[in-house]
């Protein structure tokens, strides 16, 4: 029984991890950006048009943040949002980077498509742009800095790995942490 928080760098693997791994322990998984990819599609928004609204418009991210607290009363979850960590109590919390060149990499082989850009200098921009405006947003919503790594378990540097390497250490270091933190529980 337990909870697993993700977050990290746009293209870091977030949901391919959260997807492999939930699989793995036979835990539900639970993806905050396909929520607000659903918000920005019924909005006829791009995700950075709705990031860029969100700025604005702060019950966007109320709405989602209730839903991650509600997330409080269930177990047995692997959890991909921005700030999952922040609002899920007793949850394993782990941050995913990766190089901005790497991310770029993926990020233009994505299936998903949903977002496109011109070229990976565009691209490029747009990555640096979502991550100033989410790191902004975030601080003055809640007075927090998604990007300290020090508010994480683990943070694991995934541009050299593939998603079974990186999924392997998550569970790996999952069972460690669940075993130093029964004392506390």
């Amino acid at each position: 029984m337990g909870k697993i928080t993700l977050t990290g760098d746009i293209g870091s693997g977030k949901s391919t991890v959260g997807k492999k791994v939930s699989k793995i322990l036979v835990f539900r998984f639970i993806s905050g950006g396909k929520i607000f990819r659903e918000i920005a599609e019924r909005k006829g928004l791009s995700v950075l048009e709705l990031n860029d609204l969100v700025a604005e418009q702060s019950n966007i991210d109320y709405e989602l943040d209730e839903y991650l607290k509600s997330l409080n009363k269930e177990d047995n979850i692997v959890v991909d949002s921005r700030l999952a960590w922040f609002f899920i109590n007793y949850s394993f919390k782990i941050y995913l980077e990766v190089s901005l060149d790497e991310s770029v990499r993926r990020i233009s082989n994505d299936i998903r498509k949903a977002e496109k850009y011109k070229n990976n200098k565009e691209l490029k921009k747009a990555i640096m742009n979502r991550k100033g405006n989410e790191l902004n947003r975030y601080k003055k919503l809640y007075g927090v800095d998604i990007y300290d790594k020090s508010n994480y378990d683990l943070v694991i540097d995934t541009t050299e790995m593939d998603v079974d390497e990186t999924s392997k250490l998550v569970i790996d270091k999952y069972f460690e942490w669940r075993k130093s933190e029964k004392k506390y529980m």
